[in-house]
């Protein structure tokens, strides 16, 4: 799937999470060096699995150089790694007993070194077995080509007897893959009660006078939305009540407007029971402020757009309407650019800023080779000074960044999210520059939820008369 843009106010999700403490149980952290299989420089294999707490199956794998190996390392304190093993190795814990536990949490960290992307030929995939059925780890199981670094975790799971289970491959000579800092927690089941409201389809901003949604989750002591509930929720917002009740998912939807601008105080809470209410504040503007908005929807690019390579208006799943702009597949790699000259500068006198857009990748992870941003600039700079948002304008973490833009080129980053972009998201982007040269920004995963913030300071951007999407592709995408 190429990668599409809009340019739209739409609504923000707010879903936080913060890390569980629970009773460790188990863990690895692979402090002892040379535990694996490896090869030396005659191509003779050699292993040493003795006095650890876990196995490997190397049968699909071949090590014959010196430097194919699956073992520990001293790097960073120890940490298991792969390199150049030509197929699948299978990494086990021990079997660890859980009976006596209510609930049960994993937790562990991989990353990868390299360039090399292919990933059938370098990933992770993380499972649990329990009680001898293998099962993989939930939401997210995997890391598939660059992926930097990942926790992946595996929550509330109960049982008798459980294993965890690493698949990982490495084919190349000069990629790691690489597995450190395994943990296994008990939980206590009292922290899945009821404990406080979380907002969901918050927007970040409206308009006067226009219809827009608000909906609620109820978290229990993990920080967990509780799906199977019957407890209602009051919102208020201008000495307005309203209470609904939850959907078979356990959400909580409301659609209000109100026709004053400025700041509007919105709270949720739970009349019948004992939890932390939730409170935020809308920023609503007047249908006035509104300077330019682009969404395609009368199927024709404006005069305002240059457009460089690979461009077109679709009906091909769009993120909005009927019609979305995204980019062709090519046969070759390269840079385009989607350029947009805003007819009339905005950000005068100080005045606030708000830039809304919609991003879609197709079926692949960003890279340092697959990076998208949206460069904000002003004609007065004449291109020496400008903003970046986006994914591996520099480097290649995957997280959502700011940097700032000098003489054409990303140079300095200005804040990182823990926003992790991965494959086939859709995710709604706000930026918002206050007086003062305060900027917030705001992004959400639009199918999943996941969402992040994140606040930086910078006064070099006075006016925004131009924007342009940088997209930085390897073949076919």
């Amino acid at each position: 799937m190429p990668l599409r843009i809009l340019i739209y106010p739409l609504f923000l999700t707010l879903i936080l999470s913060k890390p569980l403490n629970g009773q460790t149980i188990w863990q690895e952290d692979f402090d002892v060096p040379e535990k694996g299989i490896w090869a030396d420089s005659a191509g003779h294999t050699h292993s040493d699995l003795s006095s650890i707490k876990w196995s490997i199956d190397t049968i699909s794998c071949s090590f014959n150089d010196e430097n194919d190996y699956a073992k520990t390392v001293s790097t960073s304190g120890g940490r298991f790694e792969v390199l150049d093993s030509d197929g699948e190795i299978t990494w086990k814990s021990e079997t660890i007993e859980i009976e006596s536990y209510e609930l049960i949490n994993i937790a562990l960290t991989t990353s990868e070194t390299g360039s090399s992307s292919v990933e059938s030929k370098k990933y992770v995939k993380a499972f649990y077995e329990l009680d001898n059925t293998l099962h993989p780890f939930s939401p997210k199981s995997s890391g598939y080509g660059n992926w930097g670094e990942k926790t992946l975790e595996q929550k509330s799971i109960s049982g008798k007897k459980l294993r965890i289970v690493i698949k990982m491959n490495s084919s190349y000579a000069n990629d790691k893959v690489i597995l450190d800092d395994i943990k296994v927690e008990a939980i206590d089941e009292s922290l899945m009660k009821p404990v406080r409201i979380q907002f969901t389809n918050l927007p970040v901003y409206t308009f006067a006078d226009s219809l827009f949604s608000i909906g609620a989750i109820i978290l229990n002591g993990n920080d967990e939305p509780i799906t199977e509930t019957n407890i209602p929720l009051m919102l208020t917002f201008n000495n307005t009540q309203s209470q609904v009740d939850p959907d078979s998912t356990g959400n909580y939807k409301w659609h209000i407007k109100t026709g004053a601008t400025g700041d509007l105080n919105i709270s949720i809470d739970a009349p019948e029971h004992e939890m932390k209410t939730a409170q935020n504040t809308v920023k609503v503007y007047s249908p006035t402020n509104i300077s330019t908005n682009i969404n395609f929807e009368n199927n024709t690019i404006s005069t305002d757009f240059e457009l460089f390579n690979n461009w077109e208006i679709s009906t091909d799943e769009p993120l909005s309407g009927k019609y979305s702009i995204k980019h062709k597949p090519n046969e070759n790699g390269g840079m385009d650019s989607l350029n947009y000259i805003i007819e009339s500068t905005i950000g005068k006198n100080d005045d606030e800023i708000v830039v809304s857009f919609m991003l879609k990748n197709g079926d692949w992870d960003p890279s340092g080779s697959n990076s998208f941003f949206l460069i904000l600039a002003s004609e007065q700079n004449k291109g020496k000074t400008a903003l970046a948002i986006g994914v591996n304008a520099k480097g290649s973490t995957d997280l959502l960044s700011v940097w700032t833009i000098e003489n054409k080129q990303p140079s300095t980053m200005l804040t990182e999210t823990n926003f992790d972009w991965n494959n086939s998201q859709t995710v709604q982007i706000t930026l918002i520059r206050k007086p003062g040269g305060k900027w917030f920004l705001y992004a959400t995963d639009r199918d999943s939820g996941q969402s992040s913030s994140a606040a930086f300071n910078f006064h070099d951007l006075s006016v925004l008369s131009k924007l342009q999407l940088i997209f930085n592709h390897t073949q076919t995408r």
